[in-house]
C-alpha cells in the first residue's frame, strides 16, 4: 500500500451516529483504493486523531452551481472549510 506523499486522504464512517466511528484512508492502489485502519470509540477519540493528524479542513458538497448557466446540469460546489476538530465533530454530530 503506497499513500501520496504528504496528501493523506482520510475518510470516517459514522456508525451509530458518533459512538463507533469507522477510519479508511485512500492509496493509490486501483485494485483496492480505500483500506480501513480501525475504529474509533467515540467523539473524544474521533477528536484526538483529527488534532493528532492535524486535520482543520472538512469538504463542504450542500450546494450545487451550473457556474451561471454555462453547464447544462448542476455539479456539487465543493468547498474545503477551515475548522478545528473540535468543531468539525460537534457540526457531524448535529447532523445525527
Amino acid at each position: 500500500m503506497t499513500l501520496p506523499r504528504n496528501n493523506l486522504r482520510m475518510t470516517f464512517t459514522p456508525i451509530e451516529n458518533l459512538n463507533r466511528v469507522t477510519i479508511q484512508v485512500w492509496t493509490n492502489d486501483l485494485d483496492h483504493p480505500l483500506r480501513v485502519m480501525g475504529v474509533l470509540k467515540g467523539k473524544n477519540q474521533l477528536e484526538l486523531l483529527m488534532e493528532t493528524v492535524c486535520i482543520d479542513h472538512y469538504l463542504d458538497f450542500s450546494k450545487e452551481t451550473d457556474y451561471g448557466g454555462r453547464l447544462p446540469i448542476s455539479i456539487p460546489d465543493i468547498r474545503a472549510i477551515a475548522c478545528s476538530p473540535k468543531n468539525i465533530v460537534d457540526k457531524l454530530e448535529r447532523g445525527f
